[in-house]
């Protein structure tokens, strides 16, 4: 890349472990698009990481407001390109970050990901929000509405220290694009960023599809389950699960309501369960959480229970305790060597709904 990032853009594919890198963690972690854009030409973005379609607040904006985001997108980039530094301002209540893509002092591009929220937003907000876009107060029964408040429930939300490190990725990807920095060094720390900072603060939704979701999926040889080194430092755990739990907290009265109230309860799950020994959390549906566990290997199948249902015990309390609220546990069966795994979870999952 010398003056511009059309060498770049042409040489992807050539552009190695830091892409990988770079579109395992927004795909898996951060579940966001990736876009490069030259300098000079702002309206053109080349797509670097693309996810699934899905709904997303940007879907309920209409043509005017599109027009509003398109200058919205392009005096941010001429910001960027003129300053040299990166910026994540709100447009419409989200957010997007733009990092420029610089040679000796030059910019030459400017790579943006979003859009995302910076946090759980309030009823009272999300209320705002919806007259702003439509023009009308929302109602708890408008099928639009409700729409609307499952689209951004389903917004990344990324605080400070995700989207610090989300600025640093790509600021290292960009300097590897350029050249300026050895593509050994930038994958290290990339790989680092993915350990330290993504798998420790958002979750890994494709490796509970591949384990519990799809039964006894792949690594099948008659032994127990073992967990890789990459799951190891990335799960934070040591032994493969064995038993699913499945947990929801009591409803707000409003669908819309709830959906919001999920969303904190997920997020607070995933902290909660920090603090308990060999656990993980993943969002059960739009309504719960899931926790994934085991007890300490060699005991009884009674005192292996009873651990089990000690930590269903400890993940309820401090949930119900930091929410103020009832919250509801289902406890699965345990499966000794992980490849029955949707068992427990199916079990749960009825166990929770039973409750």
């Amino acid at each position: 890349m010398r003056n511009s990032v059309s060498v770049g853009i042409r040489g992807l594919m050539a552009a190695g472990r830091p892409l990988e890198l770079l579109q395992n963690i927004l795909t898996h972690y951060a579940e966001l698009p990736c876009f490069l854009l030259e300098a000079g030409h702002w309206r053109t973005w080349h797509t670097l990481v693309n996810l699934r379609p899905k709904r997303t607040p940007l879907d309920y904006e209409d043509p005017w407001q599109w027009e509003g985001r398109i200058r919205y997108n392009e005096r941010t980039l001429a910001r960027v390109s003129r300053g040299r530094r990166a910026l994540c301002p709100p447009h419409q209540g989200l957010y997007g970050l733009f990092v420029p893509v610089l040679k000796s002092g030059r910019c030459l591009g400017v790579l943006q990901c979003g859009p995302f929220l910076r946090a759980v937003p309030s009823e009272a907000s999300l209320q705002r929000q919806w007259k702003a876009l439509s023009g009308g107060v929302p109602r708890d029964l408008d099928p639009d509405f409700l729409e609307y408040a499952q689209a951004v429930v389903d917004t990344p939300v990324l605080d400070g220290p995700l989207v610090n490190g989300l600025r640093e990725l790509l600021e290292l990807f960009g300097a590897h694009l350029t050249g300026s920095l050895d593509g050994a060094a930038v994958a290290k720390r990339m790989a680092e960023l993915q350990v330290k900072v993504f798998a420790r603060r958002l979750w890994h939704r494709r490796w509970v599809e591949w384990q519990v979701i799809h039964r006894r999926f792949f690594r099948f040889n008659g032994d127990p389950k073992t967990l890789m080194a990459w799951e190891r430092e990335e799960l934070g755990l040591t032994r493969f699960p064995t038993t699913v739990l499945a947990a929801k907290r009591e409803g707000t009265g409003r669908e819309w309501g709830d959906a919001l109230a999920a969303l904190a309860f997920q997020r607070e799950a995933r902290r909660v369960a920090q603090g308990l020994d060999e656990a993980m959390t993943y969002p059960l549906s739009n309504y719960g959480a899931l926790l994934l566990s085991s007890a300490t290997p060699g005991r009884s199948a009674a005192d292996a229970r009873a651990e089990i249902l000690r930590k269903a015990g400890q993940f309820r309390d401090r949930l119900a305790q930091r929410l103020g609220c009832r919250v509801w546990v289902g406890v699965g069966r345990d499966c000794p060597t992980g490849f029955d795994l949707q068992d427990s979870y199916h079990e749960a999952v009825t166990a929770l709904h039973v409750a």
